[in-house]
This record gives structure tokens, sequence and C-alpha cells, in this order.
């Protein structure tokens, strides 16, 4: 055989087991397949990209599946995630580092992951920005990012979102499960503040409305239910909620904040399900 040909041959059969070979050993690419803003996690709803200030903003991301490093006889898929809240020239506004660390062991070498990821709005000036979502693969040391254009209204008076949970020595705990038995007790919690005042105090009314979605029947309506006068300039509140007397369905709650000094008001809802 002519020696060129056979140097040819051997550089062609060199360069195609190196790329096996660094196949072979090549780190797994993380890769976000999707990523989406959602209202709740009862049917995780599509939320607008806009919000209010004050409303957290709730994203779901996944990932594709992927190798996961083996430790004895397990896989282990370990990640960390960053945000960073951009303005429209790319400038930082917001830096919130490891707002969620992710470390589990499975049986099985490859499969997909979601993360749910939330930011609060309290602090946020209305506007138009970027929340860039970092994923970040502890084990190969590789990261992925995905961005999300959201704006920012003001509306006058700032209501966060709606949470469920218990209180504990005064101090409320949140639920990421919005599903409960029929007999549950749970709170209710939510946030108040940016109201107006007038001669030192302010003058704010709550309304609750609890809603059974499936029937489309509403349980009570409480306009005014409670007023808010006072010379604090923060609220927070916690409601009991008994399901006993509740049948089996999924139900709305709004509750919704009017301050009568200013005119501006802000309503927000949360989903629960009752089995």
């Amino acid at each position: 055989m002519n020696k060129k040909i056979l140097a040819f041959l051997l550089i062609v059969v060199l360069i195609i087991s190196t790329i096996f070979i660094s196949g072979l050993f090549a780190k797994p690419k993380i890769r976000i397949s999707s990523a989406y803003l959602f209202e709740g996690f009862l049917d995780q709803t599509q939320h607008s990209p806009v919000y209010e200030v004050g409303e957290e903003i709730r994203l779901a991301v996944k990932l594709d599946p992927a190798k996961m490093k083996k430790i004895g006889n397990k896989y282990n898929a370990k990640f960390s995630v960053d945000q960073y809240l951009l303005d429209l020239n790319g400038n930082v506004i917001d830096e919130r580092k490891n707002i969620l660390v992710y470390d589990e062991n499975f049986d099985n070498q490859e499969m997909g992951h979601i993360f749910f990821i939330f930011f609060d709005t309290k602090d946020i000036n209305k506007g138009t920005y970027v929340l860039r979502t970092i994923v970040n693969d502890l084990n190969f040391k590789q990261s992925a990012p995905v961005d999300k254009k959201i704006t920012i209204k003001n509306p006058g008076i700032v209501m966060s979102s709606i949470f469920t949970g218990y209180t504990e020595d005064d101090v409320f705990i949140k639920y990421n499960d919005v599903v409960f038995e029929r007999g549950d007790q749970f709170d209710v919690y939510f946030e108040l503040s940016k109201y107006s005042f007038a001669n030192g105090l302010s003058n704010v009314s709550l309304s609750m409305k609890l809603t059974n979605i499936d029937d489309d029947f509403v349980v009570f309506d409480s306009p005014d239910f409670m007023f808010l006068n006072t010379e604090e300039k923060d609220y927070k509140r916690a409601f009991p909620i008994s399901t006993s007397e509740l049948e089996p369905a999924i139900y709305k709650l709004t509750i919704t904040a009017k301050d009568f000094i200013s005119g501006n008001s802000a309503s927000r809802f949360v989903r629960f399900d009752i089995r």
C-alpha cells in the first residue's frame, strides 16, 4: 500500500479514536428544556410577565435528563440556583446567590429534574427587567442560564402574594403544598405596605372571598370585613382557615386591600384543594 495512503488512514483512525474517547469521558452538558412563570402550585397556570410590587415571581425550570455522578451504588444530582435582576442595559439591580440548593441520590443514572424558584419583589421599583436564573451543576462544574423579561407595576399599595402554612411561636412557616384533607386547618398569610396615612393613621379595608371553583359557587364573600387603622408602616397577618365545613373541591381565596386615603387597591388570590 502507498505510504501516503497508509499515513492518511492512520491519521483518520487517530482522529476518530480521539473523538470516540473524548465522547466517553466528556462531562454531561446541563440543558434547560423549559422555563415558565406560574401562578401557584395547584395547577401551575402560567402567569403573565407583568407583576405588581410585592407579588412573588414563581418560576419553574425543567432540566433535560442527563447522566449523574455515581457515588457507591447511587447516582447523585447536586445543583444550586442563582438569580439576578438586570435592567435593560444589563446592569445588576439585585443578586441572590444559592437561593436553592439541591442534593439528592437516585437509583437511576439518567433522569430529568424540575425546580421551583421564588423571587420576592417587595423592594423592587416599578419598571421592566430581565430576571436571569442560572442553574449550576455542582458535580460537573457546569451552568445553564435562562432569561425572563418581566414588568413590575406599582399600584400604590404593596401587597404580597398569599401563602398557605401554619404559625408557630408567632412565626409563619410557609407550605409549598396546597392540597389538604377535609378537616385540616391551616393559615393564609400576606403582608401589606406602602399604604397612605392621614393624621398619622392608615385607613385600609380588607375584603375576603372564597369560591368553590369546581361548582362555581361562592362559599362566602365578606367585603370590608376588617379595617386597618394603624400607625405601623408594615402589616403582616395570618388568618386561620378551617376546612371541616368545606366539601372536597378546588377553592380560590381572594383577599383585596383598599386604601381609602389614596384610592389605590391591590388584590391577591391563592388556590387550594380539599380532598
